[in-house]
């Protein structure tokens, strides 16, 4: 009786060892493409990278083959969709050569908030690809006040929100021109040192500096950076 059990564990034993060990292989096959191509983006996003064409197509090759072999993974979904559309990061919304990758970017971010919903920059990412997308409607907002809520401290997320925010200002409603005066309080006081300078910039690339310079006042660097900003926009004028 003993061996018969013993035989029919086995029998049952076997294959479930079998599927777990080509789940464990799929993932590390997984992980093999998908960490180099995580790591080469995230340099170019910090600005420390520069890509060409070959490069974005290598990196939308690595990835996808990842997906492949891990389709649940929300890591392998953010960063491929970012590999779709990064390589027109600097070409203005509503672009239509652009708007393929950018929609099928958006497929992507969609995939990685299904299966991690709490991420905070996937959130910012989506409120990204809908602003170039031309698409400001009230999913945009929505994705927005997610990354506030689940990031509230992050740099990246509340450079997102201001620079998306900003540049829609005349079009935004009271209530969301307050939220973006919102990040950008917090962000001038944020503990890391670059975030507020960067933010300033920001806002003076907008021209909203002035704007921001009267309700900051209690600030000293951001008075200095006032002073200094202003003072020469005015002899520029």
């Amino acid at each position: 009786m003993k061996s018969t059990v013993s035989r029919m564990m086995s029998l049952i034993a076997i294959p479930c060892l079998l599927y777990f060990s080509y789940l464990a292989g799929n993932w590390c096959l997984a992980d093999v493409y998908a960490r180099p191509s995580i790591t080469i983006l995230e340099k170019w996003r910090s600005g420390d990278l520069t890509l060409n064409g070959d490069n974005w197509d290598k990196l939308r090759a690595d990835l996808s083959y990842a997906l492949e072999h891990d389709s649940d993974n929300p890591d392998i979904h953010e960063y491929l969709a970012l590999a779709i559309e990064g390589r027109f990061a600097d070409v203005a919304p509503e672009n239509k050569a652009a708007m393929p990758s950018r929609r099928e970017a958006y497929v992507h971010y969609k995939k990685s908030i299904s299966l991690r919903p709490t991420w905070p920059f996937v959130w910012g990412n989506l409120a990204l690809v809908k602003y170039r997308l031309g698409e400001t409607d009230d999913e945009f907002y929505h994705a927005l006040h997610k990354a506030d809520e689940l990031g509230p401290w992050e740099p990246g997320v509340q450079r997102v929100i201001v620079d998306v925010g900003l540049h829609h200002w005349n079009l935004l409603s009271r209530h969301e021109k307050q939220f973006v005066l919102n990040i950008i309080d917090k962000s001038l006081r944020h503990t890391n040192p670059e975030h507020p300078l960067n933010v300033l910039n920001l806002t003076k690339r907008y021209d909203a500096l002035e704007l921001v310079c009267l309700i900051h006042e209690d600030i000293d660097y951001v008075n200095q950076y006032c002073k200094k900003n202003l003072s020469r926009n005015r002899k520029a004028n």
